[in-house]
């Protein structure tokens, strides 16, 4: 006997039918982008909670040991949420080294 065939599939008010296929049953995201994963204004947020002193003073970029993102002090100089949103959001940028510039800006936002 097939597993596929004890797999069920809910079927609203008269119950559970079984699955003729894992393709017909509900599928899940197995895994979430973290660069659109959260809300820049809750991480304005946080980051004006925690104050951007506990940000890092400056990281080296993964592609380049040599080129240092200075991370606080680009925080730091955003006046609103606004101005943060634009600095971690990628949306728009022309290459994969600005896009990972704003992803390493926001990441040390994150907790954990």
């Amino acid at each position: 006997m097939s597993e596929v065939s004890s797999w069920r599939i809910a079927d609203g008010e008269e119950g559970a039918r079984p699955a003729r296929s894992w393709r017909q049953l509900p599928m899940v995201e197995l895994h979430v982008h973290l660069d659109g994963a959260f809300d820049p204004l809750v991480l304005w947020e946080a980051v004006q909670a925690e104050e951007a002193g506990a940000l890092p003073g400056e990281i080296s970029m993964a592609w380049d040991a040599s080129e240092r993102l200075p991370i606080r002090e680009r925080v730091q100089r955003c006046a609103s949420a606004a101005e943060y949103h634009e600095l971690v959001t990628c949306r728009g940028r022309q290459s994969l080294h600005q896009m990972l510039r704003c992803f390493e800006t926001f990441l040390p936002s994150v907790p954990g």
